[in-house]
């Protein structure tokens, strides 16, 4: 009896798609992590601390949402001119950081925001001494303000997208999430775009008003009548309003102003979600080829 061999065809495995670009950036987060967690650890060993800028007072110096990484100081080392961080009986959970003016006969400190129209009624003594910047950043404030929301937010869209097997359809639903979750936080703290009138004079009709910008991105402040002033970070403007309302109010817009330049990177930005999912298609069709 004659047989046949029959081949026999198997079929070739799907590939499958390693995730090997997101390990790596796995990795590089988990270590910077490590990082940060090691230089805070330092910092505090050595008695340092780390804080955010919350008032407008230093102006530019040290503009709303800056993080000031400080180290402690003798009060006998300090000189005029210094930015020192102090803290006052009378208002706990409280702390100061504004420059020195100058040094009283008793060894204390007498200090003033930079924009500040008076200077501080307390003068600072030793035992209300917490320290000196030792780094003055902008804006990284905001991102540690922001960070619980963030991770929170972060953590609820990977649990939620964890179902997903398809690896296009869950990247790009998380990436949507991020984004989300980053506009949330945008929306609830306000870091980019802010304004805050320090004072206002009223005389004859019209109102001087002097304004100060707390965002992390120029702006235009814009009163009735057409009154406008163009606001770095921490800087400080002036307004003259002619058209007040029936009742003496008036109201101050702020609206973001950048050049070409800033306008590009922003939409850049706005449009790395959609350029990072057609990439993640896109390579995912490659390999599947």
């Amino acid at each position: 009896m004659s047989t046949v061999v029959i081949p026999t065809i198997t079929a070739a495995p799907l590939p499958i798609v390693a995730p090997r670009r997101i390990s790596v950036l796995w990795s590089i987060a988990a270590l910077a992590l490590i990082a940060v967690i090691a230089g805070l650890g330092l910092l505090t060993a050595s008695g340092g601390r780390i804080m955010m800028v919350e008032t407008p007072s230093m102006g530019e110096v040290a503009p709303v949402g800056s993080l000031i990484i400080e180290h402690p100081i003798e009060l006998s080392a300090v000189r005029t001119g210094d930015i020192v961080t102090f803290a006052v009986d009378e208002r706990p959970g409280i702390t100061y950081t504004h420059r020195v003016i100058g040094i009283n006969a008793d060894g204390t400190l007498t200090t003033k925001g930079d924009i500040n129209g008076a200077t501080d009624p307390w003068p600072v003594s030793s035992d209300m001494l917490l320290g000196t910047p030792t780094a003055i950043v902008p804006a990284v404030g905001w991102l540690a303000t922001a960070t619980p929301v963030l991770l929170i937010g972060s953590l609820l869209i990977w649990t939620l997208t964890a179902p997903f097997v398809n690896t296009v359809t869950r990247s790009s639903l998380r990436l949507a999430g991020a984004s989300l979750v980053f506009s949330y936080a945008s929306f609830l703290y306000k870091p980019f775009v802010n304004l805050v009138t320090i004072t206002n004079t009223a005389s004859h009709g019209l109102v001087d008003a002097t304004v100060v910008s707390t965002g992390i991105l120029p702006i235009r402040a814009t009163g009735p009548g057409g009154a406008a002033v163009t606001l770095q970070p921490g800087e400080v403007g002036h307004l003259r309003i002619h058209e007040l309302a029936h009742n003496g109010y008036y109201q101050v817009a702020s609206t973001l102003h950048l050049d070409w330049t800033g306008w590009c990177i922003i939409a850049v930005v706005c449009a790395l979600p959609l350029v990072i999912s057609y990439g993640i298609g896109r390579n995912t069709s490659t390999e599947l080829a």
